[in-house]
């Protein structure tokens, strides 16, 4: 058996996240056993991993740079990992990977899923100056994208792994539907406006925000349904009371029921400022809902014609126009699974990938 050790989950339930939720349900753990590296004191999924029968390692901050270093060698030398795989949106921190290759032998992975860094100048400095280092140590690297690929590995050869998603999961339930809009008390003619991620500066709430008062102007009877949190939750919420939106936005924080979720919405949004490929994207397009992305995301994430990308410097009124539109036109029933899996976004082909990687890469070491 292969034992792969992954690094790392974070506290908050994103696209890394959900990617190892969904690879960990879906692959043959009779092949490969799975370890979860964290700093975070509650990881996103960390409970439904270890109910899977997966170890959810805490090690210390890296605030606590001796401790870490300490933990960490422990945990390598103990455990005699034969893969430690690397799941990046950037390169800015590179301690870990250090340690691997300095502390075990095990094969280094590093997975790109993003096209840019999560926060600020100072990461993307740091990502530049460990760049070179990180992937002479790699050996084998993985994107999620060919945007996503190309950005973190410049040259160097990459395979892309498909963001694949429990398909069956996220098909259109009209039951389903009826039971997630009565939770929230949204009626059958309301038209839900949806949207999942992070409240980070990348996936671009404002302007969320903004369009759906747009939406509102020309439909009053709108909901807007966010699901996730972040640093700029308060923030959305206080331009929500401004515009007085509030009575039609509902907040609805960490959710692991998100395939639920999107049965309750008409459209999804995602006008985010980048992305290496948006997994709840691919998602949407499974529920058969019109999607809406911005044009600076790559056009790689569009599998059904229900896929929509639109500017960023179009004006909120157009984007509203589109959105209703694509409400007043769009058919859930629509079979979208067979298009989906042909392009290979389904999980058991991502995670049979996975799989064979991982026994051809621990054969190698």
């Amino acid at each position: 058996m292969v034992k792969v050790l992954h690094f790392e989950l974070s506290e908050f339930i994103g696209g890394i996240e959900s990617f190892l939720l969904n690879v960990t349900e879906s692959i043959d753990r009779k092949k490969v056993n799975f370890d979860f590296a964290t700093v975070s004191v509650k990881p996103a999924y960390g409970d439904r991993l270890s109910q899977l029968g997966c170890n959810v390692i805490k090690l210390p901050s890296y605030y606590e740079i001796t401790n870490f270093v300490k933990s960490m060698r422990r945990l390598l030398i103990k455990n005699k990992y034969d893969i430690v795989h690397f799941h990046k949106n950037s390169l800015a921190n590179i301690i870990p990977i250090l340690l691997v290759k300095k502390y075990s032998d095990a094969k280094i992975i590093i997975h790109s899923h993003n096209t840019s860094p999560s926060k600020g100048k100072i990461t993307f400095l740091l990502h530049k100056l460990n760049c070179n280092r990180a992937l002479k140590i790699s050996d084998c690297n993985l994107a999620c994208s060919d945007a996503a690929g190309k950005w973190m590995f410049k040259k160097q050869d990459f395979e892309i792994i498909h963001n694949g998603v429990q398909m069956e999961k996220f098909l259109f339930n009209n039951v389903i539907r009826a039971e997630k809009r009565k939770e929230f008390g949204i009626s059958d003619s309301t038209v839900v406006v949806g949207h999942v991620g992070r409240f980070t500066e990348q996936k671009n709430h404002r302007r969320i925000i903004e369009i759906f008062d747009s939406v509102v102007k020309f439909h009053e009877d709108s909901v807007l349904l966010l699901v996730g949190e972040g640093e700029l939750q308060i923030e959305i919420m206080k331009m929500c009371k401004d515009r007085k939106l509030i009575s039609k936005v509902i907040m609805a924080n960490k959710r692991e029921d998100v395939h639920q979720l999107m049965q309750a919405m008409d459209i999804f949004l995602l006008p985010s400022f980048y992305e290496g490929l948006p997994i709840v994207a691919v998602e949407a397009q499974v529920a058969a809902l019109p999607v809406f992305l911005s044009d600076t995301i790559t056009n790689e994430v569009a599998l059904v014609k229900n896929a929509k990308f639109m500017s960023l410097y179009d004006d909120n009124d157009t984007w509203a126009k589109e959105i209703l539109n694509a409400v007043n036109n769009s058919d859930r029933q629509e079979e979208v699974k067979n298009t989906i899996i042909k392009q290979g976004y389904d999980i058991v082909t991502t995670a049979g990938r996975l799989c064979e990687l991982y026994e051809q890469e621990a054969k190698e070491n």
